[in-house]
């Protein structure tokens, strides 16, 4: 189910996301709002106020209106400045007017939209190199001669695979910026031959990149490219759970340290590149604590595919253990009645389920992480897995549930809202908001259905 809030104004949606805790059947409240960005002369101060008013406007709305303030788990946003203290005051206001003990770890960043401003504050340092592919390629793609002439070179080169020119990148989307350059040095032999032959000198002589730049942009390709896959991943069609999050921050951490030291395994590196590398490092250190909250390290022990420390099972264990007990009224030593005799069949199955029968009791949490000593990468999906494995761990399952319905990122929500451009066009104009709301429900229940019916 899903509620929309929208306004004609013409400002760029944001995407909020609600987790929904329902023991019976969960779900996951979404709507989006204005950004409700000004014009003008007014101050950031005063833009985020007004942002973070219409954002407790419409949490008010939604709460009122739908009766879930009981049941809310967590939201997630973009990772815009004035979130932080509109989820503080939203917080504040649910745990006094309705009793909904929200942590302080409700407020879930999008883990896209962090990496993305990691990366923006990265482009400013490569921004000399990037201009100068940038510079090159405008020319060429407004001259049909040259385009053609980029082809010809090609064939000329022995190329076997000819490609049309790189396409430009949208300078506010930093993805097409690095796909730009990736193209661009996959055939940096045919910029070459193109600047140097006469006939184009006077068009692109002094357009022409020097091996210098030709190595800072393969530098740089090196360096956002983990950046770039890893966005990939997380705004992907799949479910995006919590657990990604704290893998990701290690993972591009790693990437970055690995650069500044010069220890990569392609070898070398630049100045620009390790420079660009110090600040994505210090962006990330900014959002260390929302990558790596409660919330998120609990989805990471309850994901089979990532592995735990030994040290850490035993504080672990206690940890889960507490939260069992105080939501589901978890007990550590379940009684199992083991019968005497079992038939073939029955044994078996619980030698695959990993059943003791020597012990006589099984303890769900020590079972849990017995059974992921070894961290299980054979699935593509969390969710699955857990689905796959509710009887066996009847109550860690329902944790796993209500901790996982919770996204790691906004993408693949603002793709849903995205998509419904597909209903509103120039013959369809006057659709109303409920009627739009219908329809891309009965798309993705389309969909699921084709999915569920493999």
């Amino acid at each position: 189910m899903s509620e929309s809030y929208s306004s004609s104004s013409d400002t760029e949606d944001e995407v909020i996301e609600i987790g929904d805790e329902s023991h019976d059947e969960p779900t996951s409240k979404r709507f989006f709002r204005p950004s409700g960005r000004t014009s003008g002369s007014t101050s950031a101060t005063g833009r985020h106020s007004k942002k973070r008013k219409k954002i407790s406007w419409v949490f008010d709305q939604f709460y009122e209106d739908d009766d879930i303030t009981g049941r809310i788990t967590a939201v997630t946003t973009n990772s815009g400045g004035e979130m932080p203290p509109a989820m503080r005051h939203v917080a504040a206001k649910l745990n006094e007017e309705f009793d909904a003990k929200l942590e302080s770890d409700w407020h879930v960043r999008c883990v896209c939209h962090i990496i993305n401003r990691a990366v923006k504050d990265c482009e400013t340092i490569v921004k000399l190199v990037v201009e100068k592919i940038r510079s090159l390629l405008k020319m060429i793609c407004v001259s049909a001669v040259l385009r053609v002439a980029f082809r010809e070179i090609q064939v000329l080169l022995g190329r076997r695979n000819i490609v049309d020119v790189p396409g430009l990148d949208v300078e506010t989307r930093w993805n097409s910026m690095f796909e730009m350059i990736d193209n661009c040095f996959l055939v940096k032999d045919v910029f070459e031959s193109m600047c140097n032959k006469e006939d184009f000198t006077a068009a692109l002589g002094g357009l022409q990149l020097s091996q210098t730049d030709w190595r800072e942009i393969k530098a740089v390709v090196n360096f956002l490219r983990p950046a770039s896959e890893l966005t990939t991943t997380a705004s992907g069609s799949s479910y995006v759970t919590l657990s990604i999050q704290p893998l990701i921050y290690e993972s591009l951490k790693t990437h970055c340290l690995s650069t500044i030291s010069d220890t990569l395994e392609y070898g070398f590196t630049v100045p620009a590149a390790k420079r660009a590398a110090e600040a994505m490092l210090s962006k990330l250190e900014k959002y260390k604590e929302n990558m790596n909250s409660p919330l998120c390290l609990l989805a990471s022990d309850l994901d089979p595919s990532v592995p735990v420390p030994d040290i850490d099972i035993q504080e672990l264990k206690f940890c889960i253990r507490q939260i069992l007990i105080v939501r589901y009224g978890y007990q550590q030593q379940q009684n199992v009645e083991i019968p005497q005799r079992l038939g073939l069949l029955a044994a078996a199955k619980l030698v695959r389920a990993g059943s003791c029968v020597e012990r006589g009791q099984i303890d769900e949490v020590d079972d849990f992480f017995e059974l992921t000593k070894r961290t299980d990468t054979s699935y593509d999906n969390v969710l699955e897995w857990w689905s796959t494995s509710n009887k066996r761990f009847p109550l860690l399952s329902r944790l796993a549930r209500d901790t996982f319905m919770v996204m790691g990122s906004s993408v693949p929500l603002e793709s849903a809202f995205s998509d419904s451009g597909s209903f509103v066009t120039s013959r369809r104009s006057s659709l109303s908001d409920e009627n739009i709301s219908k329809m891309m429900k009965l798309r993705s229940w389309n969909r699921l259905l084709k999915v569920l019916n493999k």
